[in-house]
């Protein structure tokens, strides 16, 4: 018995002497801002390693929780909401944050979904998905692929607008179809100049100068042009039918 107390009483010493200071392992002067100092030149330390579903399968993991995924070969810490990777296995980190910037100062290429990107920045997608998507919460564009076909569009019901030299609208595809040059709100199928006096028209040329336009409108059985302020010269009749020319 007074063995087994000669044992225990510096153990006990020692558990109080590392409550209060900083515990060395490898070294006799750790540092005084840990908690626990691990020193070698010749050797690492090894936190638990595990698959992506032994880790994932962690029932309340602490915030701050670090493993190694053996299957994605990246270490991950619980931040207390997700899983988060510290980095891959790549000896090199390409990405550089300034403030809440980030930036890829490879000087190559950059690949999401593929490993041979095309061009400065490639999006590779399974036929039939969309590729990006940029959003304020409301109004959303993105890109969208298939087997036969590329699209860039509005994904929300809002118009899609094209500009250049950072200015206004310069060209318009409205959610019903409608496309207008010079305008954000086309009311024809197709429209030059904006606040013409028609509507539903098929095509519509609008002065850019005065208030003056020209409308056609096709027919099951006839075409139809109109002027608005404007005179029309009657065209070359070419084709079988009648000409029907309407001044308003």
């Amino acid at each position: 018995m007074k063995k087994f107390f000669l044992l225990i009483i510096p153990a006990i010493l020692f558990i109080a002497s590392a409550t209060a200071q900083s515990v060395g392992i490898g070294t006799t002067t750790p540092n005084v801002s840990s908690v626990l100092d691990v020193s070698a030149t010749n050797k690492g330390m090894l936190v638990p390693r595990m698959t992506t579903v032994q880790r994932t399968a962690i029932a309340s993991p602490a915030k701050g929780l670090l493993v190694f995924d053996n299957d994605i070969n990246s270490f991950f810490f619980y931040n207390g909401t997700i899983w988060a990777a510290l980095s891959t296995a790549g000896s090199t980190n390409f990405w550089a944050g300034n403030g809440s910037d980030i930036s890829n100062t490879n000087g190559g290429k950059v690949g999401i979904g593929t490993t041979t990107p095309l061009s400065a920045l490639g999006v590779q997608t399974p036929t039939s998905n969309y590729g990006f998507t940029h959003t304020d919460g409301t109004v959303t564009i993105g890109s969208y692929v298939n087997a036969n076909f590329g699209w860039f569009g509005t994904r929300s019901n809002h118009p899609l607008t094209f500009f250049t030299n950072n200015g206004g609208p310069s060209v318009t595809l409205a959610t019903n179809g409608f496309f207008g040059v010079g305008t954000s709100n086309p009311v024809n199928r197709f429209q030059i100049g904006d606040a013409p006096p028609y509507g539903s028209y098929d095509l519509v040329i609008k002065d850019k100068s005065s208030s003056s336009a020209m409308a056609f409108l096709q027919g099951s059985t006839s075409s139809e042009w109109s002027t608005y302020l404007t005179d029309i010269t009657e065209p070359e009749q070419r084709t079988c039918g009648n000409w029907h020319i309407v001044r308003s």
